[in-house]
């Protein structure tokens, strides 16, 4: 558990940098990556959700943001 937490954050911290340097398909990866380990992780379906947008692919980023309402509505 520990360890999944510590390389998440990793691939969290990886995702953001390369998110702020305005690669998002190889930001997405990242975010992708959590999502195997932890599919419900809100966080990263959000940020995952502002790659596609910015990439173009709105129902992708649709299908994120959806999943992250279902999971958390609050």
């Amino acid at each position: 558990q520990e360890k999944h937490q510590r390389y998440r954050q990793r691939l969290r911290e990886e995702g953001v940098k390369l998110y702020k340097e305005k690669k998002y398909a190889e930001a997405k990866s990242f975010f992708s990556k959590i999502l195997v380990i932890s599919p419900n992780d809100t966080s990263a379906l959000n940020k995952r959700g502002n790659c596609h947008i910015e990439t173009n692919q709105m129902d992708s980023a649709m299908l994120d943001f959806k999943q992250a309402i279902k999971i958390a509505p609050n």
